[in-house]
């Protein structure tokens, strides 16, 4: 009995390692199906394994950005759903509240009785302060001055009283120069003295303007002579032009009880910004202050403390103004014109 059971149990595991002759060469020989499916799970496994490395080196780069990969960041605002500027791929930066400039409206005549004060249109200023009926006696000039100051461009205060003392000696000097080339020139003919004497005039017109720039000696103005009938309406206008940020710096009306005229001054900030000076002109010329028939003059301050009116000027064989409104206008139409014929000739 006990035999019978061994044997069978042998026979059963001889029966299962060995197999038929057929199950041996099947197991022997692998199949092509066998290897294809080997093959594709290869292929597989492979891509799998380069995308996952792919992954791994993304997450690298992301932790540790190189030099050759620059990550941008993606910035988002909860409180704002719209996309935030962008300058060359940067976030625009914005200015914190304390450091946005602020340009408060600037009045260095508040309080003062004969300027036009923040609180009042140019209306109410004529109204308070007529300039037709104003009292010589209280007031020698009307100002108004333009609030709207970039208060980062503050001009050095002018150095009036040093101006006046060292202008007063050019002078002098000019004087001397003058007599000696009269003395020098008596036997030349006639053309050749008034040549030396205008050049020395320029020469003197430059020492001027050079002493001017060193005492900040900068301001000048165009100057209108109204009739007193319609000073009221003129300096409303220039008033409100001036304080709207449309013509210049300040205006000031000078009150006369001499003739039937007043003496208008629209101020710029600089006599040698030719720039600022005609957009001031082209200002009164929109508001029908200035035109062809209505010429007007510009004279630096330079020249109005030195007193160099009509007959001191002449004395020094200097202009008593600087610029003529006819001639600035025409120069600067006609080359406007001729720009515009150039374009309409590259447009042909």
């Amino acid at each position: 009995m006990e035999r019978n059971c061994t044997e069978q149990e042998n026979e059963v595991d001889a029966s299962f390692d060995v197999g038929t002759d057929e199950e041996q060469e099947r197991q022997t020989q692998p199949s092509v199906e066998s290897d294809a499916n080997d093959s594709t799970n290869l292929a597989i496994r492979f891509k799998s394994d380069i995308h996952y490395a792919a992954k791994l080196r993304t997450a690298d780069d992301d932790a540790f950005p190189s030099k050759e990969t620059k990550v941008r960041p993606q910035v988002y605002r909860e409180d704002s759903a719209q996309e935030q500027p962008t300058i060359a791929g940067k976030r625009k930066r914005e200015l914190s509240p304390e450091l946005s400039p602020k340009f408060e409206l600037f009045h260095p005549r508040e309080e003062e009785l004969n300027a036009w004060q923040l609180d009042e249109s140019a209306s109410e200023f004529v109204q308070r302060l007529p300039p037709s009926t104003a009292l010589v006696s209280t007031y020698t000039g009307i100002w108004a001055e333009n609030p709207h100051r970039n208060p980062r461009n503050k001009l050095p205060c002018p150095r009036v009283d040093y101006f006046k003392t060292c202008g007063k000696k050019l002078l002098e000097q000019s004087l001397n120069n003058r007599h000696k080339i009269w003395e020098s020139s008596a036997t030349l003919p006639k053309g050749c003295l008034a040549v030396k004497l205008i050049q020395e005039g320029k020469a003197l017109q430059q020492r001027v303007f050079k002493l001017a720039r060193d005492t900040y000696v900068h301001p000048g103005k165009w100057m209108l002579l109204v009739k007193k009938v319609d000073v009221d309406r003129v300096w409303k206008q220039i008033v409100d032009g001036v304080i709207g940020n449309q013509l210049g710096c300040s205006c000031k009306m000078t009150t006369s009880d001499r003739s039937d005229e007043c003496l208008v001054c629209v101020y710029t900030k600089d006599f040698e910004d030719t720039k600022d000076v005609l957009r001031v002109l082209q200002g009164l010329e929109r508001i029908g202050l200035v035109s062809a028939a209505k010429v007007i003059y510009y004279k630096p301050d330079a020249y109005t403390y030195l007193n160099l009116g009509n007959g001191k000027a002449a004395k020094y064989v200097l202009p008593p103004t600087l610029y003529n409104s006819r001639p600035m206008l025409a120069s600067q139409k006609a080359s406007k014109l001729a720009f515009m014929t150039q374009e309409e000739g590259f447009s042909a």
